[in-house]
């Protein structure tokens, strides 16, 4: 789960890129958040000076693109409006728990406990984009170049405007689409046991294959993610920037669409930078050919594609502002200056902060002195009547947004319940076998097989998963004796006339023995918060399908499926819990959650850091943790 997020962040410029380069374009930001005063209410202010609203939010509303922005109100929910003048008009009544930013004219959004709607600039449902490949859709980047990221379990795909999915969800990682290309991450199919076996080079990175691909999911190239380890995803030109290792050294250059350099890695290159071009037109890395890169000193300069260098790398920090300027941090001042491509100081004055020049404007804003921000133009000027600005912020708003909606039904058919067990878990389950599905289960491919040696003082093991992609779940198989055992092999030896004999330890193996208990847990964070009660009354058909109910209150159930064995259901609050177990259904103690009642501010959080509750059975062993 970590790894994919992982991937996404690291791929997707959507999130790495657009912070610097959504202005301009299609949609080119109108109007920024800005405070008079320190601790002050927010207003809106042009690109080009101009105030619209002074101290109107008490919160931080977003940046103004395509004439529309939002802002959070008390409830911790968002509301969409149109900038008119004098007043924000709210151009409708919901209340979103998330919503797109309107780098297009339609944009993903969420209301409280429902699936993702794509909704136009009026706040009208162009269409529900509730699953995909049969899945439930989990989260969704805004419109960029006519298309939008979505992932749908673990894994992620492309949509387009009319909801039509381009490119199924199979990737691990997707980038946005720019230049017409895009960038996807797979891990190859897993392998067999003698396969694995006779693969010399079996890490889980050297499997991993990063695919080139154009919108319809057309494969154009590829490469190892072991090989070429960094790359931006982002196409500019008909390249992108991406990074191999040279003796231990991290060496940038530019691919093209085939996964071939157009510029060999050089280690004099730790890192090279290039920016969206269509809806958003490359700003601050990239414009006319010429990228900004850094070198083995932490210090940038500019280089062109075919790697030379334009302006030596001297300084801290260094970013387009215009075409043919830059912002250049000093190293001796710690300030920035503005120069030319020659490098030429252009400005007269340092500066603390300088944004660049948002698209139609003829200033950007400026700190000097820590003080506050004025507007200066191309040739350095001060607007003579500026307004009055302690703090501006380039507030972009969300560009992915995920849905807390959660199909109970097709959660519960995910835990694969049956009468003797859930997922691949059951009460007839030898030790060995319960650890391969274990391995199955999360994904362990590659790993070793299970030594008996490290479960010799083991009574139970534990683990996690996934359900719908981004819901938690926990297990604990338990047994009523240690799961591993010594291999005793009898000696004897002769000493001075006498015969001793003795067990000698020759190895461990696990015991042909089964479970006495085995618990499924699924906790209250993430979208599961406040959702307890309705998954405690999901499960509860279910499970009185797989026998006759022996007891039951508000928040448990117990059912005896054959007089030998049994299955209680939970609502604790927090959690939820599926525990089957060996004994007499009645000697199971519910007394304790008749009353319960989730705290939505109480979370298990740290999936890791959990353990696991026990039934209190009075003819029964407990189960504990190692």
């Amino acid at each position: 789960m970590k790894k994919s997020l992982y991937h996404l962040l690291m791929l997707c410029a959507v999130v790495t890129l657009l912070s610097s380069c959504i202005f301009g374009g299609k949609a080119k930001i109108e109007y920024l958040p800005y405070q008079e005063e320190k601790g002050g209410d927010w207003g809106l202010i042009s690109v080009n000076g101009e105030v619209l609203y002074k101290e109107q939010f008490s919160k931080c509303p977003t940046a103004v693109v395509n004439n529309r922005f939002t802002v959070e109100n008390e409830e911790g929910l968002y509301e969409l409006y149109e900038p008119t003048k004098k007043k924000p008009t709210r151009v409708n009544k919901t209340d979103y728990k998330a919503i797109g930013f309107f780098l297009s004219d339609i944009t993903p959004a969420v209301e409280p406990g429902k699936p993702i709607d794509v909704i136009d600039k009026d706040g009208n449902v162009k269409f529900t984009f509730a699953e995909a490949d049969g899945k439930p859709v989990r989260g969704m980047s805004v419109y960029i170049n006519g298309y939008a990221i979505f992932q749908a379990g673990d894994l992620f795909g492309l949509v387009d405007t009319d909801g039509e999915v381009v490119i199924p969800a199979e990737y691990s990682g997707l980038s946005q689409v720019s230049d017409g290309k895009l960038v996807g991450v797979k891990k190859n199919k897993k392998k067999t046991k003698s396969e694995k076996a006779s693969d010399d080079d079996s890490s889980e990175e050297d499997k991993t294959m990063v695919y080139i691909l154009d919108a319809s999911g057309k494969e154009l190239g590829s490469f190892k993610s072991a090989k070429v380890p960094r790359y931006s995803g982002v196409f500019y030109d008909g390249v992108m920037a991406a990074a191999t290792n040279k003796n231990d050294e991290t060496a940038y250059g530019l691919m093209n669409e085939k996964g071939e350099w157009e510029l060999e890695p050089s280690t004099k290159i730790k890192s090279l930078h290039n920016t969206f071009e269509g809806d958003v037109k490359p700003n601050t890395s990239t414009r006319n050919g010429l990228y900004v890169f850094e070198d083995k000193d932490n210090e940038y300069g500019l280089i062109d594609k075919e790697g030379e260098v334009v302006l030596r790398a001297k300084y801290k920090n260094l970013y387009f502002i215009d075409d043919e300027l830059l912002a250049a941090k000093k190293k001796k001042s710690n300030k920035y200056v503005v120069i030319d491509i020659e490098g030429n100081e252009v400005f007269d004055d340092e500066f603390d902060e300088i944004s660049p020049f948002y698209e139609g404007s003829d200033y950007c804003f400026a700190k000097v002195d820590k003080g506050e921000y004025t507007l200066i133009n191309r040739k350095g000027e001060k607007m003579k009547k500026s307004p009055d600005i302690y703090n501006i912020r380039v507030n972009e708003g969300s560009y992915w947004v995920e849905s807390d909606y959660v199909d109970f039904d097709a959660l519960v058919n995910e835990m694969k319940l049956k009468e003797d067990g859930f997922l691949d878990f059951t009460l007839t389950q030898k030790p060995l076998d319960a650890l391969h599905n274990k391995q199955a289960l999360e994904d362990l491919e590659y790993a070793a097989e299970p030594d008996p040696s490290d479960f010799r003082w083991s009574i139970s093991f534990y683990g996690s998963t996934t359900l719908q992609g981004n819901i938690y779940a926990s297990y604990t198989i338990g047994y009523d004796s240690t799961i591993a055992e010594d291999i005793k092999e009898r000696v004897t030896e002769n000493y001075y006339g006498y015969s001793y004999s003795w067990d000698k330890t020759v190895g461990q193996r696990f015991k042909e023995i089964y479970p006495e208990q085995i618990t499924l847990t699924v906790n209250n964070s993430g979208k599961m918060n406040g959702k307890m009660k309705d998954l405690f009354t999901a499960i509860l058909p279910k499970v009185k399908k797989f026998g006759t109910e022996a007891k039951s209150n508000k928040n448990a159930c117990v059912i005896n499926i054959d007089g030998a064995t049994g299955v209680a259901v939970f609502n604790a609050g927090s959690e939820v819990r599926v525990v089957y177990f060996r004994g007499d259904a009645q000697d199971v103690s519910i007394d304790d959650y008749e009353h319960v009642s989730e705290d939505t501010n109480t979370k298990s959080d740290d999936f890791y850091d959990y353990e696991e509750g026990e039934v209190e059975l009075a003819d029964s062993a407990a189960v504990a943790e190692e």
